[in-house]
């Protein structure tokens, strides 16, 4: 039996970080979706629309559900009876479990994570792989763990395509030890089965993933080595992957599309008017470190080209924070990890190394790359999730706090208003 958890009556801890991102099945097209024939969640039917974005019937999302309560872009869940606003967020109800490095999707009103991991010493490099699914109900505010996956999978990334989830890439606990794996699993809301779906040409964890405008999936980079928070990295350094590839939006195989300009992992990719971009990350590491410095170098994909170049210019440096669609040129960057990871012994105290220290904020498209607007108050953490559902952004989950004391979070924010994002100095 499905399992729920409600929201507590006070409860600050944060929690976000996305490798994934999308538009969202089931939204309007205002919002960056794109109609498909999702199942409209029971629990909304009765619930009157109130404004020009709603998920109607002819609306431009094109969903066929009944009217949805979906406020106008810019607003949000009205939760201020129950506690003050920390800033621009406010609280939303937690995860049943704790966990970061998760994959997760927005489809028909609903948000759907998989897997992920918690932290299995003090100092999180040896996380414990989850293999749940849990789902989130954005109107009655509540997590329930509803499946399994077939096996426990961290780092993975999620897009919707159709009426499915896939679930791409990641780590799998193999026989020689943890790795990582091509392999996709397609989720179907519908049932809640779990299949195999056709796998990438490359094996990795930390993909920038997202969906184009004509239904395309799109996956850039990543990290084949170990991962991150995982074992010594001073002497298994990451190993970042330059690779990218695309699933076209009728499904089949993975076409290998060729290489980036650069090796990127754990970079955010989201959908930027017709085409994409890849927001920071990280690189291949010097020779002798363990890893590559976070940046915020910008990379966008032209589609009728097949190619990537990278912008002029640059944003904040951080890696594995969180990314939702807002619209089609228009995202969310929430959390991250700004420092590099220090070349010392693992486990050991490094005052400038906090996971979740990354900027966030509301990024606009630009023709020389994206403008964007601070969102202040915001706790931070590394390889959680944000999403969009009808107007109304959720982060949650993640890794948070100091390098010898991290935590899985399961608390969560919702995004009380999106402000115009301005240009960048």
């Amino acid at each position: 039996m499905a399992t729920q958890r409600s929201r507590p009556a006070a409860g600050w801890l944060f929690a976000a970080g996305m490798l994934a991102s999308g538009p969202i099945a089931g939204c309007p097209a205002a919002l960056g979706g794109r109609p498909t024939a999702a199942p409209c969640p029971s629990d909304v039917r009765s619930v009157k629309a109130t404004g020009p974005n709603d998920a109607s019937p002819g609306s431009g999302g094109g969903t066929g559900c009944p009217p949805v309560t979906s406020p106008q872009l810019g607003t949000a869940v009205d939760k201020s009876a129950e506690g003050p606003a920390r800033d621009s967020f406010q609280p939303m109800a937690p995860l049943n479990r704790p966990r970061y490095g998760f994959a997760h999707a927005a489809f028909g009103g609903r948000i759907y994570v998989f897997g992920g991991g918690t932290p299995r010493s003090s100092d999180g490099r040896q996380p414990t792989l989850l293999d749940s699914i849990e789902v989130y109900d954005t109107i009655s505010d509540t997590w329930a763990e509803i499946g399994k996956l077939p096996a426990p999978r961290f780092g993975a990334a999620a897009a919707v395509q159709g009426t499915r989830i896939l679930v791409v890439g990641g780590v799998v606990d193999a026989s020689g030890g943890m790795a990582a794996t091509n392999s996709v699993l397609a989720f179907d809301p519908g049932s809640r089965a779990v299949a195999t779906a056709s796998s990438l040409p490359y094996a990795a964890w930390g993909i920038g993933l997202t969906a184009l405008e004509d239904g395309t999936l799109l996956a850039a980079g990543g990290v084949s080595g170990a991962p991150l928070f995982m074992g010594d990295i001073n002497t298994n350094p990451l190993t970042v992957v330059d690779n990218w590839t695309r699933l076209p939006a009728g499904g089949g195989a993975w076409e290998a599309g060729g290489k980036l300009p650069e090796p990127r992992g754990l970079g955010q990719l989201a959908r930027t008017n017709e085409s994409a971009t890849l927001v920071g990350g990280r690189p291949n590491p010097p020779s002798g470190q363990p890893a590559g410095p976070a940046d915020g170098k910008l990379f966008r994909f032209i589609p009728a080209l097949a190619m990537w170049r990278q912008l002029s210019t640059t944003v904040d440096p951080q890696s594995g924070g969180a990314v939702a669609q807002i619209a089609a040129g228009k995202f969310l960057v929430a959390g991250g990890l700004r420092e590099p990871p220090p070349s010392t012994t693992p486990g050991s105290s490094d005052p400038g190394f906090n996971f979740g220290d990354g900027a966030t904020y509301l990024a606009t498209a630009t023709l020389t790359g994206i403008s964007k607007q601070p969102l202040p108050g915001f706790p931070g953490a590394t390889l959680g999730g944000a999403a969009n559902v009808n107007g109304k952004v959720y982060v949650f989950g993640g890794l948070s706090g100091p390098m010898n004391s991290p935590a899985a979070k399961a608390d969560g924010y919702v995004l009380r208003t999106l402000p115009q994002a301005q240009p960048a100095n």
